[in-house]
């Protein structure tokens, strides 16, 4: 199995895209008050703000950089892990 094949790398990037924008939108939306926060929380508030702001940035340069943690990288085989219960099957067949 290729893993550079097919739509699935076209949709990591759109999801990563996609989320970049969010965090950015969620911190901007933190800044203006969207939700109508009382007063006592604006303290809060531009800490959310700073929170999504700084991991928009980290999810972007990750993006752009093209470091992604949970995937294997092409030129990797794919290892098999055992499995007990296909050896499981396999003893019961061999059996009878």
């Amino acid at each position: 199995m290729k893993l550079s094949n097919g739509i699935w790398p076209a949709l990591r990037v759109f999801f990563g895209i996609f989320m970049i924008c969010l965090y950015f939108a969620m911190a901007y939306l933190m800044l203006i008050n969207f939700f109508k926060w009382g007063a006592g929380l604006d303290w809060f508030r531009y800490l959310l703000a700073g929170v999504f702001a700084v991991y928009g940035v980290y999810r972007a340069y990750r993006q752009v950089k093209g470091i992604d943690y949970y995937r294997l990288k092409a030129d990797e085989p794919i290892e098999e892990k055992p499995n007990r219960i296909d050896d499981f099957i396999k003893q019961q067949r061999n059996e009878k």
